[in-house]
């Protein structure tokens, strides 16, 4: 044996050199395969997310379509959003707006200054020639300008819905006296309508004037002349979060040449809400039924068709009209509310936020929406 191996020594090392290698790669061979199991396991797994994935992927193909939809959208609220703010400005009219513009009055002030319109008032329908209701009005009779002048000399309590306080003033809060002040200056504004819509051919009767009640105490001494607003509800824009009114009724006695001037004589803040024309039927006691004249004063009663109607003759039709003025105070709107309601946003919804606001004017809030 020994000589075999001395004869066959390379033999012997070649044989022991090729074990040592089969051994080698046996082993290196289970590795790879152990290898090969694992990464087949990981690939199959990887596919299945990858298919998972996909799945989700075709079921959100319709993203792409929504996020060109929804940016449009996007334009198109900026849009809205724009016309809506140019339309509550112009509806505001902050220039000529009494209650944006108003300076800071005591109580004191506010019953002078009240006290002083007063005068103005009667002063100013009496130069236009607008007649004013009186406390107690005399039988009417068929002469509607006899009327006229009865009136025209009995004027002088009207109150133009400030009646409780002609010549008296409660205890009013400073937050009251503001608003009956604001109320006085608006008044003062119908007023001066109604004068310039007046002529010598077609005059204005005044039946009533209401205004809301500001507050508590007013609201002990406001009398008849409240007007109940809740009757007005469904026409009224205040109803909308955000906006402050006041709502005024005038009811006149005038025909529709006056009518159209005295409408074409407000803008806003002045809106109306509601105008209500019916037929002045108690103006005069004739009855166009009963009425049975006799054409001949010597003749007899048989010569007159018992078919026969007769009208009077109206040279002026009277209407009764009911006007509902709502006077825009306050506008509270921002688009701050919109973010406050959405604090959670991320950055990039942020970003377009901002940009959205950029789009649709409210760039004065942008630096506020920045430093939140």
């Amino acid at each position: 044996m020994k000589i075999f191996l001395k004869n066959n020594l390379s033999l012997v090392v070649i044989f022991f050199l090729s074990l040592i290698i089969f051994i080698t790669l046996l082993t290196y061979s289970f590795h790879l395969s152990e290898r090969h199991q694992s990464l087949t396991t990981e690939l199959k797994a990887r596919y299945e997310t990858a298919s998972e994935k996909s799945s989700i992927t075709e079921q959100l193909s319709f993203v792409d379509k929504d996020f060109v939809f929804a940016t449009k959208e996007l334009v198109d609220l900026a849009n809205n959003e724009k016309l809506l703010n140019n339309l509550l400005s112009s509806l505001l009219n902050n220039s000529e707006n009494v209650f944006s513009n108003w300076k800071n009055k005591s109580t004191e002030s506010v019953n002078a200054s009240l006290t002083r319109k007063f005068s103005r008032w009667r002063r100013s329908c009496s130069n236009a020639n607008i007649i004013l209701p009186e406390s107690d009005l005399p039988s009417q009779g068929i002469d509607s300008n006899f009327l006229q002048q009865e009136n025209k000399t009995a004027s002088s309590d009207f109150g133009f819905s400030f009646t409780s306080y002609d010549g008296s003033w409660p205890n009013f809060s400073n937050t009251e006296a503001k608003l009956l002040d604001i109320q006085s200056e608006i008044i003062t504004q119908i007023i001066d309508s109604v004068c310039n819509s007046a002529d010598d051919n077609h005059t204005i009767s005044i039946v009533s004037l209401k205004r809301e009640s500001v507050g508590k105490t007013d609201d002990l001494s406001i009398g008849t002349d409240e007007l109940e607003a809740d009757n007005y509800n469904e026409f009224l824009l205040n109803k909308v979060s955000g906006v402050e009114s006041f709502v005024f009724e005038i009811v006149l006695r005038c025909q529709t040449y006056s009518l159209r001037k005295l409408v074409n004589n407000f803008r806003s803040p002045f809106l109306l809400r509601k105008i209500e024309i019916s037929p002045f039927d108690e103006l005069t006691n004739f009855d166009s039924e009963t009425f049975s004249p006799q054409l001949d004063p010597f003749g007899s009663t048989s010569t007159v068709k018992q078919t026969d109607k007769f009208l009077p003759i109206v040279s002026k039709v009277d209407s009764k009209v009911v006007l509902v003025y709502e006077y825009i105070t306050e506008i509270n709107k921002s688009a701050l509310d919109l973010y406050s309601s959405n604090e959670s946003l991320n950055e990039n919804t942020k970003k377009i936020f901002i940009k959205w606001l950029e789009d649709s004017g409210n760039t004065k809030i942008v630096s506020d929406i920045k430093n939140l």
